[in-house]
């Protein structure tokens, strides 16, 4: 089960309670600054197919408040395993670069 808040750029649907013990869910996270969120954003739109033939349950996208370039991402995976293999995507990775992602990005799994 993923729960994230929805605020105005959330691609999420809420899908049970918080702390939900009886899964195995894993979150990844990444972020990272954009040269343009308006171009970013529709590359990143264009890969949901691709998210979920990798294992993508949910995802959001957050914008940080007073610097608009710096997103982050929340995946969610049905195991650790899947989100580690999802890093390892190289049609992810060349489709953003393209799409002007400008600094390495900061990337986390939570369990």
């Amino acid at each position: 089960m993923c729960v994230v808040l929805e605020l105005p750029y959330s691609r999420v649907q809420a899908h049970g309670p918080i702390g939900n013990r009886g899964s195995t869910m894993a979150l990844l996270t990444i972020q990272h600054t954009v040269r343009d969120f308006r171009m970013w954003q529709s590359i990143y739109d264009s890969l949901d197919e691709v998210q979920r033939d990798w294992g993508v349950t949910d995802a959001a996208v957050y914008r940080l408040a007073g610097a608009p370039d710096v997103v982050l991402i929340i995946r969610c995976f049905a195991t650790v395993a899947q989100a580690q293999g999802f890093l390892t995507n190289r049609e992810i990775q060349a489709a953003m670069q393209r799409a002007g992602v400008t600094s390495e990005p900061r990337i986390e799994i939570y369990a």
